[in-house]
């Protein structure tokens, strides 16, 4: 499984919280309201990243092969909710990080001074939520992972080295009878006809 860097959960602030800025300035130009923020959203942040912290905790126990109520399927499930959690985290963090910029940058007044508070409140929730978030996958990592694939090929097996055959291949060179010497019989000095070549066993292949 690929890694979250933070380098990735600082541009999706950055992002956000440019884009949060623009709406809201835009809003407030053209409509002359912006939307009302809840403290509510800083709740639902600490109560994810309570959710995913006790999670982690359960898969550090099952990596150290401690009792736990996790099972394996869990442990692949904490992983995937951590990794979402330090994005949305981040992403969250900007859109509210937007309002305190637009909060300062506005001339003062009630509804602006509450955007700011309920702002920074939420955005300090959204942070603890992605911060827990690169935490739990980083106990959820398995050691010696990269960063870039998450894993190691293992090494590929060699080829078992080729055994030499002894017996004649089928494509080795044949050789051809060789012939005999004409051999004289004892007294008449009358030389013998030659015999016939003898025939040949039949040629084994080599085994591969």
């Amino acid at each position: 499984m690929r890694r979250t860097r933070w380098t990735s959960a600082v541009t999706w602030f950055i992002a956000a919280a440019v884009t949060s800025w623009v709406v809201g300035d835009l809003l407030l130009r053209h409509v002359g309201w912006v939307p009302v923020l809840s403290p509510w959203g800083a709740v639902t942040a600490l109560v994810i990243a309570g959710i995913v912290l006790v999670a982690g905790l359960a898969v550090r126990r099952l990596r150290a092969r401690e009792r736990t109520w996790i099972p394996p399927t869990g442990a692949a499930t904490t992983a995937a909710a951590a990794q979402a959690s330090a994005i949305v985290g981040a992403v969250l963090g900007g859109v509210y990080g937007g309002g305190i910029i637009l909060a300062l940058v506005t001339p003062r007044s009630p509804a602006m001074t509450h955007l700011a508070w309920t702002s920074t409140g939420c955005l300090i929730a959204c942070l603890v939520w992605c911060v827990v978030g690169f935490v739990v996958e980083q106990w959820c990592s398995i050691s010696g992972d990269g960063d870039d694939d998450g894993s190691r090929s293992p090494p590929r097996p060699r080829p078992p080295p080729r055994r030499s055959c002894s017996l004649p291949c089928r494509h080795s060179p044949q050789r051809g009878p060789r012939p005999r010497r004409p051999s004289s019989s004892g007294g008449d000095g009358a030389a013998s006809t030659p015999r016939a070549p003898r025939r040949f066993r039949r040629r084994e292949r080599c085994p591969r």
